[in-house]
């Protein structure tokens, strides 16, 4: 009591979420992407988590933060990715760039669409045995011959 019959209770200073920065990201095209988890610099708890922006597809569990996106797509890459932080006493938001990158399995820096389509082969990288990398034959990656890049097997040779 405080002496006029009144019970005072403490008060509770709120803090509104601060989120910690979440840092860019990279994945393979088709490859399922599940976010980071969020934290927090500050906050009263409980806090909401809504995403802001994100590509067509991409869902984010309201209660930890964490989005997914099952089905990447290179199209629109890099992706801004924003969520937000949200509790009685105010919000925040945090964005980063997901980049969507075509698939390279023989890491030669051509993906395998490309190498698929110019006759090169996906799962070697030096397609013609000349000791120089299919990527950097075609260092723009646009399956042409162009003025300083050297001559991987031309279009429509098959794969040996």
């Amino acid at each position: 009591m405080n002496g006029i019959g009144l019970d005072c209770l403490p008060v509770q200073d709120i803090a509104p979420p601060v989120i910690n920065t979440i840092n860019d990201d990279a994945i393979n095209d088709g490859v399922s992407y599940a976010g980071p988890m969020p934290s927090l610099l500050q906050s009263t708890l409980p806090v909401n988590w809504s995403l802001v922006t994100g590509p067509a597809g991409m869902t984010i569990n309201d209660s930890t933060g964490a989005v997914s996106w099952p089905n990447p797509t290179v199209t629109g890459s890099p992706h801004t990715i924003t969520i937000r932080a949200t509790n009685t006493a105010g919000s925040d938001d945090e964005s980063w760039q997901l980049t969507v990158k075509q698939l390279d399995t023989d890491n030669d820096g051509l993906p395998d669409g490309l190498e698929n389509t110019i006759c090169t082969e996906p799962l070697d990288a030096d397609h013609d045995n000349d000791g120089i990398p299919d990527g950097v034959e075609d260092e723009n990656q646009n399956g042409v011959v162009d003025p300083g890049e050297t001559d991987p097997p031309p279009p429509n040779t098959p794969n040996t």
